[in-house]
């Protein structure tokens, strides 16, 4: 069981449990910070295709992006770097750019994950430090 707060109300919802295979698909992971960057060190074993929209990246952020063979874009959050993706994965708890995102990625038919809004998601992503994938 998952449980899932809505306005203060715990719902809970039976999931389907699913396998995603990520290895050859195009992953878009938007936003930048602490959540950011530990999704895409678990997302790395998964996938080797990672980009990386950021409106602003560190130094040592690239060079970790550069020695996991992540893609950086370095740029304002914009609607041209979707083109080509299969999934995407939207860490920014921006409202503005939660709606975009999932009104994008419905138009286009990319799955969505959206961390600060399940509502918004096509899956729900259970990561605990449990399992050892995450580093930090």
């Amino acid at each position: 069981m998952l449980a899932v707060f809505r306005q203060g109300k715990e719902l809970f919802m039976e999931l389907l449990p699913a396998l995603l295979d990520l290895s050859d698909k195009a992953v878009l992971v938007i936003g930048n910070g602490p959540d950011t960057f530990q999704l895409l060190r678990y997302l790395i074993r998964f996938s080797n295709n990672l980009t990386l929209l950021s409106p602003s990246v560190t130094e040592q952020e690239k060079n970790l992006c550069s020695s996991l063979n992540i893609r950086v874009i370095e740029a304002p959050y914009n609607r041209e770097s979707f083109h080509g993706m299969d999934y995407v994965f939207n860490t920014s708890i921006s409202p503005e750019v939660i709606k975009d995102t999932a009104a994008i990625c419905r138009t286009m038919g990319i799955t969505l994950f959206t961390g600060g809004h399940p509502g918004k998601s096509d899956f729900a992503l259970n990561i605990s430090d449990e399992d050892g994938l995450l580093e930090r």
